[in-house]
């Protein structure tokens, strides 16, 4: 072995070398799935050393020849942690937190180490520093808080190993000089990914390439991982938030000629647009989010910015949150703008007038509903809305969520639990909450168990045929949900 310190700087020849043999390993693969990580330029390089600079091929037992490897690994991951070696794999972002002289954004949490990690023993939370602010992973990832709820529900058995194997890793404090990029539980990730990847299951392979960036977020190959998976599993905005910060970084790197294919043209927002809409189609809204908040955030034109509204209000009318759908209504009705979708204005009256429905704006519905019935004059189901409304606003306690229940306190919910009578005929109030508290065991959202619950109701008096309007078992269920709340 030669007569390095892992904690003293290597002189410039030594630096020029590694950083040669670096930069030629990051760029000798041709896919974004082959691209070196930090842990295998480390593995490369420092074999490479072993064999150039140290005494390898002197060696015949097998033995030997590991440990000579380990010793350069280890000087390598010292001295890139150290920044006295620039790693080609990395994002240069710049900026670490936990220091000795600098806490966790996210908790406060402090280490003396010197390590140059952004992934938080504490909170276990991986940051990144951007526009002069930081960000937790997740959060720059998944602005609303969609698609992790949505991606958790792919979790598997293999999964759930190596977030135990990591919650043991942060427990140790031995661990706290590990550099993050080092460790193999992102290799675990990695290569789980991959799995993934080739076995075509999308929403799993995302999943594992985002816990393995909150280990290790400035590292590039994951990140391209995240472009492709993302594109590839229909979660178009992670995808095109993952290409953005990658190339805000790596100007030149090969993934921006895919990146300019796709989006570089007039038609891509439309494209987007078709797209969103068959994964609304197949009942796929947060992916059709996904598609449309991407074509809104694509400024060299705004052309088919109507449509990609429309598409948002869509996706949000159908996922419950009438309160986000709403607004990208109205911005259509504003619009001077000709959509790809003819007479989309109708569709916008007629969603506006079911909201106000369910908000007991019952004034404001009825005029939405009459400007949609007078496109469509024979349309059954705008005049039986509108008959709603009107019984509505000349007997608005009667369609409105009853107060009755109000002065019962909130953490008795045994005795709203007992008495809250729904009301209904063809279902029985045992069977409805025994069936809420079924769901509550699975869903701990509000709104999801007022719409999940509202949508079993409704299937239930469907297949009795007995037609009961959607809003009277929505606000009954919406007073009911809101009393465990």
């Amino acid at each position: 072995m030669n007569g390095f310190d892992k904690n003293i700087k290597p002189d410039q020849q030594t630096i020029d070398f590694i950083e040669f043999f670096m930069r030629v390993s990051d760029n000798m693969f041709g896919t974004p799935v082959a691209m070196p990580t930090h842990h295998d330029l480390i593995s490369n390089t420092a074999f490479k050393m072993a064999k150039d600079i140290g005494s390898l091929e002197d060696l015949d037992n097998q033995v030997e020849i590991d440990k000579e490897v380990r010793y350069f690994k280890e000087l390598l991951i010292n001295w890139v942690a150290n920044g006295w070696i620039k790693d080609p794999s990395k994002i240069n972002i710049g900026d670490y937190f936990n220091n000795p002289d600098n806490a966790c954004p996210n908790c406060g949490w402090k280490n003396s180490t010197s390590k140059r990690v952004t992934t938080c023993f504490n909170c276990q939370t991986g940051m990144i520093f951007l526009d002069r602010k930081w960000y937790k992973l997740n959060d720059y990832i998944d602005p609303e808080g969609f698609y992790m709820n949505l991606l958790n529900e792919y979790k598997t058995l293999e999964m759930e190993k190596i977030e135990n194997k990591q919650k043991e890793f942060f427990s140790n404090p031995e661990n706290m000089n590990i550099p993050l990029g080092y460790h193999d539980i992102v290799q675990d990730w990695k290569k789980l990914s991959l799995k993934y990847h080739y076995r075509r299951q999308w929403d799993s392979a995302v999943n594992c390439i985002i816990e393995a960036i909150n280990i290790d977020p400035y590292d590039s190959p994951l990140w391209r991982d995240l472009s492709n998976f993302g594109f590839m599993s229909g979660h178009v905005e992670i995808g095109y938030i993952a290409t953005k910060l990658l190339l805000n970084f790596r100007p030149e790197d090969h993934i921006k000629f895919k990146f300019n294919r796709v989006f570089d043209n007039k038609e891509a927002k439309l494209s987007l647009f078709k797209q969103g809409m068959v994964n609304c189609n197949e009942k796929k809204f947060v992916k059709g989010l996904s598609c449309f908040r991407t074509g809104l955030k694509m400024d060299q034109t705004t052309d088919y910015n109507i449509d990609l509204n429309y598409g948002m209000g869509w996706a949000y009318f159908h996922l419950n949150r009438y309160n986000k759908a709403l607004p990208y209504f109205e911005k259509v009705l504003e619009s001077n703008d000709s959509p790809f979708i003819p007479h989309v204005e109708n569709s916008c009256n007629y969603k506006i007038g079911l909201i106000y429905l369910v908000y007991n704006k019952f004034t404001e519905s009825l005029h939405y509903l009459e400007k949609a019935l007078s496109a469509n004059p024979n349309d059954d189901v705008i005049k039986n809305w509108i008959q709603v409304a009107k019984l509505a606003i000349k007997d608005p306690i009667k369609y409105r969520v009853s107060t009755i229940f109000r002065d019962i306190k909130e953490n008795d919910s045994q005795i709203i639990n007992d008495s809250y009578d729904f009301g209904y005929e063809f279902i029985t109030n045992k069977e409805i909450i025994s069936h809420f508290n079924r769901l509550h065991l699975k869903y701990k959202n509000k709104n999801d168990l007022i719409s999940k619950l509202s949508d079993w109701i409704n299937e239930k008096a469907q297949l009795k045929k007995i037609n009961i309007v959607f809003p009277d078992i929505y606000h009954k269920v919406k007073e009911f949900v809101n009393f465990f709340y």
